[in-house]
C-alpha cells in the first residue's frame, strides 16, 4: 500500500510564480523570490503569504502546529467546500517556551481537496507565524486483497442464484 502524499504550492497575494518555501530547524514559510525576504514564516511583508496544499488520500485533519502565532487572526486555515477556521493567539495548547502553538482543528476531506493556509487578510503589517506540523488520520483503504473476497463472493453468489433459477 502506498503512502500519504501531501503536494502544496506557495503563493503571494494570490500569484504562485516568483514564490517558494523557505524552511529551517523554526518550520517554514512563503517568500518572494530575490527580494530579501528570506525569513522562514508567512507573512504579508511582499503580500499576502499562503499555501494551498492537498492529500492523496482522503482523511480527517486533526492538528496544526504553528510557532509564532501572537495576534488575534493572524492565519486562516480553510477546507475548500468546507469550513474555515481563524487561527487565533492564545486559543491553543502552548509549549512551555510559548512560541509553538498546538491548534485541534478536527474536520474531514477528500483527496485532491484543497486546503489553504494564509496569512489573514485582517492581520496588521508585519505579522507572520510559521508552520512546524500538520497531523492528519488517513481514511482506511482496503487492501486489493480485501477487493477480491468481495468481487469473489458477488460471482460466487451469482452463479449460486442462477443455479436456482434454473
Amino acid at each position: 500500500m502506498g503512502g500519504v502524499t501531501l503536494s502544496a504550492e506557495a503563493f503571494l497575494s494570490g500569484v504562485s510564480g516568483g514564490t517558494v518555501f523557505n524552511g529551517a530547524s523554526d518550520g517554514f514559510g512563503i517568500n518572494a523570490s530575490g527580494t530579501g525576504d528570506s525569513a522562514q514564516r508567512f507573512d504579508n511583508d511582499n503580500g499576502i503569504g499562503s499555501m494551498v496544499f492537498s492529500f492523496n488520500v482522503g482523511g480527517t485533519f486533526n492538528t496544526i502546529d504553528f510557532e509564532f502565532i501572537e495576534d488575534a487572526a493572524e492565519a486562516v486555515l480553510s477546507f475548500d467546500g468546507g469550513n474555515s477556521y481563524d487561527i487565533l493567539a492564545g486559543s491553543s495548547t502552548e509549549t512551555a517556551g510559548g512560541s509553538t502553538d498546538f491548534h485541534t482543528i478536527t474536520e474531514t476531506f477528500i483527496a485532491g481537496q484543497e486546503i489553504t493556509l494564509a496569512v489573514s487578510g485582517t492581520a496588521v503589517s508585519g505579522e507572520n507565524f510559521s508552520l512546524q506540523a500538520i497531523s492528519i488520520t488517513p481514511s482506511a483503504i482496503p487492501e486489493p486483497s480485501t477487493y477480491a473476497l468481495i468481487f469473489g463472493g458477488l460471482a460466487l453468489g451469482l452463479v449460486m442464484w442462477k443455479r436456482g433459477r434454473a
